[in-house]
């Protein structure tokens, strides 16, 4: 009997290690990277197999980062490294590829839903968007305007604004058209807009005053934040020192004002971006200065900025 109760206890204490493992987080994704890229692997290989040779290369970058060990990606790399050019048609890697990327996606949707700590929410967000880059249809484009709705009621404009400006440079059409526009103004009336655009890929918190009207014209105040990298607590401030004025606030997140630049610190961009400008210190005006003026020329067309009534603030002035 007491052997079969120690069994028993044994049994039990395995079944609840196994019960914990699965609901941790950082298991539970190191599990899941491997589903995905094994899909992922898959069309490469099949990339390679029919001469798509761009299309091939990407996915296979895409399945490597996921998981190195992926099965046969030396294999699919030495097939693809033999192709001149693209061979087939893009109708028929299209076709192709809406039979893989619903299965894809659902890999990353998996992925995406993890519950997980708030300093890694760009990369979670990263598997929504390669999500929807794999399955392009209306309703995952409306689950991510879900999302965003649900951060922005959730006091979490930083989030909300990442997706929204990612969003939009996915569903161009939608962007173009203004279905977003109201959701945009909203958020900059009621408390902050992170805004980005077209042309580069600097963002920034902009703030409109209350009384802003589509059709008139009003002043921007560009603040430039300093060391802390504190852009959306910069922006609530300079909104605050504005008080019922009728300027617009623009708080670009820029990488020239600091010294380190983290990952963490800019969640709003890919990691490789933040890599790649951290090792150009000293140049990195060179990324900041298009930045803002690509931005301010959204503000000028979208929100009435009067581009030559621009005033710069500094932190010791704000």
């Amino acid at each position: 009997m007491k052997r079969i109760l120690g069994l028993l206890l044994v049994l039990v204490a395995v079944a609840s290690d196994a019960l914990a493992k699965d609901k941790d987080p950082a298991a539970a994704e190191a599990k899941l990277k491997p589903e995905a890229a094994k899909l992922v692997a898959e069309y490469a290989a099949w990339c390679a197999a029919n001469g798509a040779k761009a299309e091939g290369v990407a996915a296979l970058a895409e399945a490597e980062a996921l998981d190195a060990a992926a099965p046969k990606l030396a294999e699919t790399r030495a097939a693809l490294e033999s192709l001149s050019d693209d061979a087939p048609a893009a109708d028929v890697v299209a076709k192709q590829k809406k039979v893989s990327g619903p299965k894809i996606a659902a890999a990353y949707d998996k992925l995406a839903v993890l519950d997980h700590d708030p300093r890694l929410a760009g990369r979670f967000e990263e598997y929504l968007f390669r999500a929807l880059a794999w399955d392009t249809v209306a309703s995952r484009i409306s689950k991510i305007r879900r999302t965003i709705d649900d951060a922005a009621g959730g006091n979490r404009p930083d989030e909300a604004g990442r997706l929204l400006v990612r969003l939009k440079r996915v569903d161009k059409d939608g962007a173009a058209a203004g279905k977003y526009d109201r959701l945009e103004v909203d958020f900059a009336t009621k408390d902050v807009l992170l805004l980005g655009s077209d042309t580069h890929p600097l963002v920034g918190y902009v703030s409109l005053p209350k009384d802003w009207a589509k059709g008139k014209s009003y002043p921007v105040l560009v603040g430039v934040e300093g060391a802390g990298c504190s852009f959306l607590g910069y922006c609530r401030a300079a909104m605050t020192a504005r008080g019922s004025r009728s300027a617009i606030v623009l708080a670009p997140i820029t990488f020239s004002n600091t010294n380190d630049l983290k990952p963490e610190t800019y969640p709003c961009y890919p990691k490789a971006l933040v890599e790649e400008w951290n090792a150009k210190n000293g140049r990195r005006h060179e990324f900041d200065g298009p930045g803002v003026d690509a931005l301010l020329a959204v503000i000028s067309k979208r929100f009435g900025g009067e581009l030559e009534n621009c005033i710069a603030a500094t932190p010791a002035e704000s």
